[in-house]
């Protein structure tokens, strides 16, 4: 767990660094990343984090999903409320 947020501050980091202003792109673009990337397309998520920002966005790794059971998982994609509320917890400005 210390190892995979290690690897996403790491990675957002680099974001930050770089001057990089498209988190959605970094997100899509890193394979760890795949099922938050879905998520927040699903959620709509994508407009907000495409918007003004910048945004700091502290993105759970494919490892922590799928930890979760399987069901949990389910009803998150199931429900986009849910799913936004979820995400959004992982979201600050600045």
């Amino acid at each position: 767990m210390m190892r995979n947020l290690i690897f996403v501050i790491l990675i957002l980091s680099s974001v930050i660094s770089l001057g990089q202003e498209d988190i959605l792109k970094t997100i899509n673009e890193t394979e760890e990343l795949s099922i938050v990337a879905s998520y927040i397309q699903l959620s709509g998520l994508d407009q907000t984090l495409s918007g003004k920002g910048p945004f700091t966005f502290f993105a759970p790794t494919d490892d922590a999903f799928m930890k979760l059971p399987e069901l949990t998982r389910a009803n998150l994609i199931n429900d986009v409320v849910r799913l936004q509320r979820v995400l959004k917890y992982h979201i600050i400005q600045g």
